[in-house]
């Protein structure tokens, strides 16, 4: 940037009041900042004005505005406003020196992306502010920020978040988080995250989530469901990952079906046990399934099933109990889900 020195007084205070020139940045980008240092105790304040910007992905991008852009993260489309206070306050015998900040933002329709994760329609206003001395500490009133969809290999859409950061408890407080996902809903209700602790805990709940959705976006093939599931999720969150220990999940009435499409080719292979079964998941309707989740750091998710159900192959008086245990890995799963997508096709989908 280029900083043009447009005052000083010989009052043992120096003064400024300056455009910012990014070397990259759009030419009508019209960044400001002025402030002033005073020689004799240390003290010093300035402000920085960030006017609408527009981002677009041709040309716009915020990585356009700097060389080398090194983060891996950006924002594509969408317009943006802030304005940042910035005081500093010395070292004194008692105390390390502290850099206070007081911000404000406003965010429009904005879109990028955050390592492999997509996200757009970002909109909300930003207010908080923080110190930096030996740690950084944040304090926020009450804020709400909307996101029209994230991409995470599972589409999120309609996602609401009012959350606040408590500099006293030095915690991230969410007071409601709610999203769409797989034709149902995952919310959660006063949840806190502790930054001084090691593992958190906290609690999601969702409803409505349709089986067939889940198995068209997994694309498990053979298997055809057709249901509703709800549950919960007890969270916990460390630097090691995310787990998940004894969570439910529980069947919408009135039950749903499944149907093993490679089951009636595995019937008469001689063993009369294994054919039944086969049979009856060729078409099984089940008017009650439950399971247990457990989900590991390292990304092992396992499911513990047991169903009550019929099958009208088999003959609709005879009641079928089955219970079944699925595995997989998710992270590898939305790897493999992420790499049909290109951030293009998903930027085209938010601006049709």
């Amino acid at each position: 940037f280029r900083l043009n020195l447009t005052d000083a007084s010989c009052q043992n205070q120096l003064s400024f009041s300056t455009p910012l020139l990014l070397r990259n940045a759009p030419a009508d980008a019209g960044i400001t900042a002025s402030g002033n240092y005073d020689l004799a105790s240390g003290t010093a304040n300035a402000k920085l004005t960030v006017p609408r910007i527009e981002f677009t992905d041709s040309g716009r991008a915020l990585s356009a505005w700097l060389s080398g852009w090194p983060y891996g993260f950006d924002l594509l489309t969408g317009t943006l406003t802030a304005e940042v206070d910035l005081q500093w306050q010395p070292a004194v015998a008692s105390s390390a020196g502290v850099l206070h900040a007081n911000m404000t933002a406003n965010l429009q329709d904005v879109a990028g992306f955050y390592g492999d994760y997509f996200f757009g329609g970002l909109s909300g206003d930003l207010q908080g502010s923080a110190d930096v001395a030996d740690m950084i500490t944040m304090e926020t009133p009450p804020l709400t920020l909307t996101i029209a969809s994230i991409d995470v290999g599972v589409p999120l859409d309609n996602v609401a978040l009012d959350f606040r950061f408590d500099r006293t408890s030095d915690q991230l407080l969410i007071s409601s988080l709610s999203t769409d996902m797989l034709g149902g809903t995952v919310s959660g209700k006063d949840l806190a995250y502790d930054f001084s602790r090691e593992r958190n805990e906290l609690t999601l709940r969702f409803a409505g989530l349709q089986l067939e959705r889940m198995l068209a976006l997994a694309d498990y093939d053979g298997v055809a469901a057709i249901g509703g599931v709800s549950g919960e999720l007890p969270l916990t969150l460390s630097a090691t990952g995310v787990e998940v220990t004894a969570g439910t999940l529980q069947s919408d009435a009135p039950g749903g079906s499944i149907r093993y499409l490679a089951g009636a080719a595995a019937i008469a292979q001689g063993n009369a046990g294994l054919d039944l079964v086969n049979q009856a998941l060729g078409n099984y309707q089940f008017t009650s399934l439950s399971s247990n989740i457990d989900y590991s750091a390292e990304g092992e998710l396992l499911l513990s099933m047991q169903l009550q159900g019929y099958s009208p192959d088999v003959g609709v008086d005879q009641p079928i109990n089955l219970n079944l245990t699925l595995t997989d890995n998710i992270p590898a799963l939305l790897k493999s889900l992420q790499s049909a997508r290109a951030i293009e096709d998903f930027l085209q989908k938010q601006n049709p």
